[in-house]
C-alpha cells in the first residue's frame, strides 16, 4: 500500500505550547482506524518512523507525538548516545513527575 509519512500537525496544548504530531497514513482518501504511537525516549527517530510506516501500510492512520514538546524545539530527535540517553531519561522523569507540564 502506498502511504504518506511526511505530514505533521502542530497542536496547541492546554498549557499554550505547541506539540508536533507526525502522521503516517495510507495515501488514498478514506476513513482509517487510528493508532496513537508513543515513541521511545529519543522521540521520533528513524526506527519509530519505520514502525509507524509499517502500520500505516496495513491501513492505519498513525499519529506519533513529540513527547518532549515543552522542553525541546519541534523536530528534535535525541541522538542514540550517552548524552541523548541521559537527556531522554531526565525528560522522561520530569514529564512523569509533573503530569506533562513544567509550567
Amino acid at each position: 500500500m502506498i502511504i504518506l509519512g511526511d505530514e505533521v500537525e502542530d497542536v496547541v496544548t492546554d498549557t499554550g505550547g505547541l506539540m508536533r504530531i507526525h502522521l503516517f497514513r495510507p495515501a488514498r482518501e478514506a476513513r482509517f482506524p487510528a493508532l496513537l504511537f508513543f515513541s521511545e525516549i529519543y522521540q521520533v527517530t528513524a526506527p519509530i518512523r519505520r514502525i509507524a510506516a509499517f502500520l500505516a501500510g496495513h491501513g492505519f492512520l498513525v499519529a506519533v507525538p513529540e513527547v518532549y514538546h515543552e522542553y525541546e524545539k519541534a523536530g528534535t530527535v535525541l541522538p542514540y548516545n550517552s548524552e541523548g540517553t541521559d537527556r531522554g531519561n531526565a525528560l522522561k522523569g520530569s514529564v512523569a513527575k509533573i503530569g506533562g507540564s513544567h509550567r
